[in-house]
């Protein structure tokens, strides 16, 4: 184990120095350490990490630690080494897939082995004498199928199926040795022939187009139809490479070549001056050197480089054909893989070198000794396993994602306003069960059972037990398409998780139904209860290579883009044992626009994003509170020849803005109303390029001004007025009974009196007895008095000066003083701080007042006691007035069973006062024992 810096030195003594990457170790493995056969063609790394090499012999399995070993048995006595070529794919279910000159095959991790995929039915009139009939399998990992070329013929086998189809037909000029190149990232498949033609990209669907010749091309000498190729389109593993966020394509063979898909312009990079010649295995290691570099090799040579694509040139290049162990030993080179800890396999003629990542990677290789070695085999022939899943269009035009568990097959189908659950169960050719159905644009919920039959040509199609059949089930080839997120008015994303989510690298489908929540993807199949708005857990069967697993999985942190989802295995099958935990997050998919497209991809109100399909938001509105006061717009261009950017809000925005350093737009406190958003592409002339895209909006008004606001507030202002002319009546009304109450005291206590006075006035005037005079004259001083005494009563009650309880106790004080030691008795007046600080409004004032009056008269003119106790206190809310003497009493019974007049008005005038108050009025009295009065005057009343 070396620094690489160690390797550049050496490399220097054969290749020019043209910069180096230093600082990566690597490791060296031949027979001695347990491989096969020393002469390595191909790499693959399997779900479980396990490193799958092609050699000569078979294929090994790696584990880190034990190479072990799957030879084919009618090698032996073969001494082609061209008949050996190995090549190797894994598809979307785990499976590796091997491919020899004639033959293909898959591993069965059950069997513990490889068995052949019958090939009987493809290409039956080839020739397998010649070059072009043999099998080059290609290593493209999607649509959950492995693609092949096989004679004129570009097929594909469904990793669920496991049927082979034909997917193009080759045209006859692109049938050289290695005509099938690659794919770009818009799945166009790249050919390339002899003759004049640089690369044709075909597409599934039959159209073309060819690129323009980029160089003459060198005439080859030789005459046999292994050398008519396209030369500098000559690769054995990745065919070209195109950069993610790019439309540059690389292309490798004698040249290193690159091909701009936006301006069809070709250039050179290189005419084999750097010892290469014949570029092969190109790609890039972002987490290693970055994105910007691009790491080669040359097939059948002994060197790998690295070419910088924005500097424009070569930056290092390592020899692999030292001898010793210092060295890069892998000899003339096959291969070349980056696995999933970015370590870099490197296989030739002489073993495999491995150049390691880090130190922690570098340590985990370096103590696995990996001494040793275990035999695998070969089978024979056997016919593919039965129908189990796939990505299919609908009749009704929704995609359906389906899964078997043995006979059972579930599907989940979206579409843009729809999603449905389908569960059923496989009969021979026929597929019985009960789908359930939701328009998530009215709501509707439909069941029903449906069927599905297999017709003679193998499609499946939607059909009755009449024979009645519909359309049939197509397989969905784009990925791209396979988003479905459903977008009804019914339809709430922060409620429910139908739609596309994004996990483990596969697309999965969700279905939500209620608290009902069922996943199913690839490999897996899960049904589970939606606890709360923030869990959901349930029950997960994974099938990984055959193998069938359950799960208990629980999701926490559900937002309305992403969750966390967490498992425990519950058995030991397969590659997980019972109590194994993972988890990681699980994100919405989102549509993915065309190259020329421009688009909206999120869509904000404060921090939370709303979902959006950018296929459909230009034919819908969407509504806004207006509370949602602050709203983000982002938005991009796919194609980057489109070097600015203008957004305008219609209705808000007077003029269009040009983006600078991020492509978002931000909105705070939009008035209530219909509102269009905008973006579009101009070139630096100002040019208007492409589509210019809208975002229609609605924004509620506030409350504060829509109309039945504005009905409210009259009503209430009409009501307040018409609270106000009332309370101002009622005041008047009051203050009118007032005055009535005191013209009625003084007419029934002055005007009585001055009656009285007026009648004896005239009686004394007609002198009629003298010995009368004196008694009458006397009468009318005392009735004057009695007069004077009613007016000074009435107008301190009226007073304002007096609303004060003090008040009311002093002149309460001083009468009862002045009447109680005219005829001897002693007075005892308590009352506390607490009573003394209270106030009597004026109506309650003058009869408190009065009755205290009467009470004190009666007992001085009628009781004849020796002591009046006057108290007064506060309980509560009430004022109570409590007046006891210790003279003669009287009998209660006989007292108020007749009209009386005790002291003037009488204990009848004390209750008819008490009411008036509001007040309770209590007399106690006993002959010979005294009388107590208690009055009680509620103070809120």
């Amino acid at each position: 184990m070396k620094k690489l810096w160690i390797l550049c030195l050496i490399s220097f003594c054969a290749y020019p120095c043209i910069g180096q990457i230093p600082d990566f170790n690597f490791l060296y493995y031949t027979k001695d350490q347990g491989l096969s056969d020393n002469r390595i063609y191909d790499f693959q790394e399997d779900l479980k990490g396990r490193m799958w090499i092609s050699t000569q012999t078979g294929v090994s399995c790696f584990d880190g630690k034990v190479f072990k070993n799957y030879s084919h048995h009618f090698l032996d006595s073969v001494a082609s080494e061209n008949y050996g070529i190995h090549l190797l794919t894994i598809d979307d279910c785990g499976r590796i897939w091997e491919a020899t000159s004639r033959q293909l095959f898959y591993f069965d991790e059950k069997l513990d082995k490889f068995i052949e995929y019958d090939l009987s039915g493809v290409e039956p009139e080839a020739n397998e004498d010649t070059w072009e009939d043999k099998i080059y399998l290609q290593d493209w990992k999607d649509n959950r199928s492995i693609w092949f070329r096989k004679g004129l013929g570009l097929y594909a086998i469904n990793c669920d199926e496991m049927i082979c189809r034909l997917k193009m037909k080759i045209p006859l000029k692109y049938r050289s040795v290695w005509g099938v190149l690659g794919k770009d990232l818009e799945g166009n498949i790249a050919v390339g022939g002899i003759g004049s033609a640089a690369i044709t990209f075909f597409r599934l669907d039959g159209s073309n187009y060819t690129t323009s010749n980029p160089l003459p091309m060198p005439v080859s000498k030789k005459t046999d139809t292994a050398d008519l190729r396209l030369r500098w389109g000559w690769v054995m593993s990745t065919a070209i490479f195109q950069q993610p966020g790019s439309n540059q394509i690389w292309v490798g063979g004698e040249y290193l070549m690159s091909y701009e898909k936006n301006t069809g312009r070709w250039e050179k990079w290189s005419d084999g001056s750097v010892g290469v010649g014949l570029f092969a295995g190109i790609t890039s290691i972002p987490a290693l050197t970055g994105d910007s570099i691009l790491w080669m090799f040359g097939l059948y040579k002994t060197v790998i480089t690295c070419f910088d694509t924005k500097k424009k040139n070569f930056i290092s290049a390592y020899s692999t054909a030292q001898l010793d162990k210092s060295g890069l030993h892998c000899g003339l080179m096959h291969s070349m893989y980056v696995d999933s800890k970015n370590n870099i396999w490197l296989g030739g003629n002489t073993g495999i070198s491995l150049i390691m990542s880090n130190q922690e990677q570098l340590k985990k290789y370096t103590y696995a000794s990996p001494i040793g070695t275990s035999q695998g085999q070969i089978s024979t022939k056997v016919k593919p396993a039965p129908y189990s899943g796939g990505t299919w269009k609908m009749p009704d035009g929704s995609l359906a994602e389906w899964v078997a568990d043995g006979d059972i097959l579930y599907y989940i189908a979206l579409s843009d306003h729809s999603k449905a659950y389908f569960q059923g169960k496989r009969i021979g050719d026929l597929i019985i069960g009960q789908c359930k159905f939701i328009d998530v644009q009215t709501g509707q919920r439909t069941i029903k059972q449906l069927t599905y039959k297999k017709n003679e040509l193998g499609d499946w199609i939607e059909s009755n037990f009449n024979e009645t059949a519909g359309q049939p089930l197509i397989y969905w080839p784009s990925s791209n398409d396979k988003v479905r997120n459903p977008q009804g008015e019914k339809f709430e994303a922060e409620k429910d998780l139908s739609g596309s989510w994004y996990g483990d690298a596969i697309l999965a489908y969700y279905f939500q139904d209620e608290d009902s929540v069922v996943f199913i993807h690839p490999t897996h199949f899960y049904h589970g209860k939606r606890i709360n708005s923030d869990s959901l857990s349930g029950l997960q069967v994974r099938w990984w290579g055959g193998c069938r697993t359950e799960m208990y999985t629980n999701h926490k942190n559900i937002y309305t883009d992403s969750m966390w989802c967490s498992f425990i295995a519950l058995d030991n099958n397969c590659d997980l044992k019972k109590g194994d935990t993972g988890g990681g997050w699980t994100k919405r998919s989102r549509w993915q626009p065309g190259k020329d497209s421009i688009y909206i991809h999120t869509f904000r109100v404060f921090d939370k994003i709303l979902s959006i399909n950018p296929a459909i938001y230009q034919q819908k509105t969407y509504t806004l509170e207006h509370a949602e006061n602050f709203i983000t717009f982002e938005f991009d261009c796919a194609n980057p020849a489109y070097p600015l950017l203008w957004y305008k809000l219609e209705g808000f925005d007077h003029d269009w803005f040009q983006t600078r350093t991020t492509k978002s737009a931000n909105y705070t406190n939009l008035d209530g109303g219909d509102y269009t958003f905008m973006v579009k592409a101009t070139a630096e002339s100002g040019l208007e390029l492409g589509q210019t895209i809208t975002f229609k909006l609605h924004v509620t008004s506030p409350y504060y001004r829509t109309w039945w606001f504005y009905s409210l507030c009259f009503v209430s202002g009409g009501f307040i007025f018409y609270s106000i002319f009332r309370f101002r009546e009622i005041q008047r009304l009051r203050q009118e009974q007032l005055r009535l109450r005191i013209a009625r005291d003084l007419h029934d206590e002055v005007g009585s009196t001055l009656s009285s006075i007026s009648i004896l006035s005239e009686s004394a005037l007609l002198g009629v007895q003298k010995d009368l005079d004196q008694a009458r004259f006397g009468n009318i001083g005392d009735k004057a008095r009695n007069a004077l005494e009613s007016i000074s009563d009435i107008v301190w009650s009226i007073n304002p000066k007096n609303d004060s309880i003090s008040m009311v106790l002093s002149r309460m004080s001083a009468f009862a003083s002045e009447i109680l030691e005219g005829v001897g008795t002693i007075l005892h007046f308590k009352s506390n701080e607490e009573v003394e600080s209270l106030t009597i409004p004026m109506g309650k004032r003058k009869d408190f007042y009065l009755l205290f009056k009467e009470a004190i008269n009666n007992c001085a003119k009628h009781a004849h006691a020796k002591q009046v106790e006057v108290k007064l206190e506060k309980q509560g809310n009430t004022l109570i007035l409590r007046v006891k003497d210790d003279g003669m009493g009287f009998d209660m019974q006989k007292t108020l069973g007749i009209v009386t007049n005790l002291g003037g008005n009488g204990l009848q005038n004390m209750y008819s006062r008490a009411k008036a108050m509001g007040a309770a009025l209590e007399v106690i009295s006993v002959p010979g024992a005294g009388t107590e009065i208690i009055l009680k005057v509620p103070l809120s009343a």
